[in-house]
């Protein structure tokens, strides 16, 4: 096997692994799922074809083919390090600021990651983020008040000046709590959805209208909702301790999941799906720092594999 077959993440989460001593803590170091790092770590030793880690009621602890891997990934990582820096000290990057709007999906769902990762590797870097419609980040881009927007595509008559860059397809779907009795069962029709208790976003916010021309569609009443309300933190809250659906994207509770408080239903007549973009004013050249804050997005949504 070819040392170019290696890659440098696996290289990181390795790392991760045996330095925390816990699939748990390393997965939050690195801000993946647990089955996302396991999923990684067994791909490393498939490459290596040897077993790297050992677990045991304590922890995990390296094997011996781990522990002596171990040292000379310390120092890839040491040299790639440098190297960076180097790299940076040349483009000249200084102390400075981004702006970036975001719809709300994105900011519950992607940024917290994305700032939890800028803070540990480019902490020279302040981010003022904007959260609101597309409408409202549309004219922030437009007038140079935000760098860049990450979002649905924005649609509006000088759409021509906007570069759209595809991120993602968010997939919009029935959430329940964790043990929710519908999970154990077959799908229910969209007439038995109707009479379940929903807590849902108000009208007229686009996934609220999404989820009533599902019903309609098929010439139904959309559900009366229990609750409704703008707070998604709110809204996860009270779906994961009641028998409440709602109807979020995906990417929103992947959190939830991993730690088993929220399960979506893959219904096959309940969803919506919409491309997340990368947009940017085309005569407007990106700074090298917001070309690096655009990196960093990327690179954490395909660790995320959304």
């Amino acid at each position: 096997m070819a040392a170019t077959d290696l890659h440098i993440r696996q290289i990181t989460h390795f790392l991760a692994i045996v330095e925390e001593g816990s699939f748990g803590k390393a997965a939050q170091r690195v801000h993946l799922s647990q089955p996302a790092l396991s999923k990684s770590i067994r791909q490393l030793e498939e490459r290596l074809q040897v077993r790297l880690i050992d677990r045991t009621p304590q922890g995990v602890t390296p094997t011996g083919f781990g522990t002596a891997f171990m040292e000379h990934a310390r120092a890839i990582r040491t040299e790639i390090g440098q190297a960076v820096a180097q790299l940076r000290e040349m483009q000249g990057l200084r102390i400075g600021s981004v702006s970036v709007g975001v719809g709300p999906s994105v900011a519950s769902g992607i940024l917290p990651y994305v700032m939890t990762r800028i803070a540990s590797d480019h902490p020279e870097i302040t981010v003022n983020v904007t959260e609101g419609l597309s409408d409202t980040l549309a004219r922030g881009l437009l007038c140079g008040e935000l760098d860049f927007v990450i979002g649905a595509r924005l649609d509006f008559d000088n759409g021509a000046e906007i570069n759209h860059e595809p991120l993602y397809v968010d997939r919009c779907a029935i959430v329940a709590r964790a043990g929710h009795p519908i999970m154990a069962a077959a799908p229910p029709s969209l007439a038995d959805l109707v009479g379940q208790r929903w807590i849902l976003t108000r009208r007229p916010e686009a996934l609220r209208t999404r989820f009533d021309d599902i019903f309609r569609r098929r010439e139904l009443e959309p559900p009366a909702p229990a609750a409704q309300t703008n707070s998604i933190s709110f809204m996860r809250d009270a779906i994961a301790e009641t028998d409440m659906l709602s109807f979020l994207p995906r990417i929103m509770i992947l959190r939830d999941q991993a730690e088993g408080r929220l399960a979506i239903l893959d219904h096959p007549d309940c969803f919506w799906e919409r491309s997340i973009f990368f947009s940017h004013r085309r005569r407007r050249t990106l700074s090298p720092l917001s070309r690096l804050f655009a990196a960093t997005v990327r690179a954490v949504i395909a660790d995320m594999e959304v």
